[in-house]
């Protein structure tokens, strides 16, 4: 039923199940009132969670990348030139809605979303592990960790 995406010995049914708790415990938090959603909507939950990701993932990856890789040869380990050049401007367009800090720090999943994408040369999953990185940030931001403590 799910195919087999030879990367590090994991499959897509891996990556799914890993998934599935992630989500869960997103929701129960939203549930039992221990992420602060306050201002934000269910449409901006979703257009971060899953919209953008999936854009990001088929300009940057899907385009760019693909692009770049049939142009480029080498790697450094085993992180395709594509990758890093891929990745830099990834970087670089974060730059248009957050500081210099956050774009710096988005270029290392992006190289990890580049490996997966070198590896199988589909977005799907790095598509998958994008949506698991922003449910992680956003939990970060908005869990209201006196609640978890009282």
């Amino acid at each position: 039923m799910f195919s087999t995406i030879n990367i590090l010995r994991v499959n897509l049914r891996d990556i799914l199940i890993a998934t599935i708790p992630v989500a869960i415990i997103f929701f129960i938090l939203i549930l039992t009132g221990y992420a602060r959603v306050g201002d934000i909507d269910f449409k901006s939950v979703l257009l971060f969670l899953i919209l953008i990701p999936l854009i990001e993932e088929y300009l940057f990856r899907g385009l760019f990348q693909s692009i770049l890789l049939t142009k480029l040869s080498g790697s450094i380990y085993i992180v395709s030139y594509a990758n890093i050049i891929t990745s830099i401007i990834f970087s670089l367009s974060h730059l248009f809605y957050n500081d210099l800090l956050h774009s710096f720090l988005v270029f290392f999943p992006s190289l990890v979303f580049g490996i997966l994408y070198d590896r199988s040369r589909s977005i799907i999953p790095s598509f998958i592990t994008h949506l698991i990185y922003n449910i992680n940030i956003f939990i970060i931001y908005n869990i209201d960790f006196f609640k978890l403590i009282i």
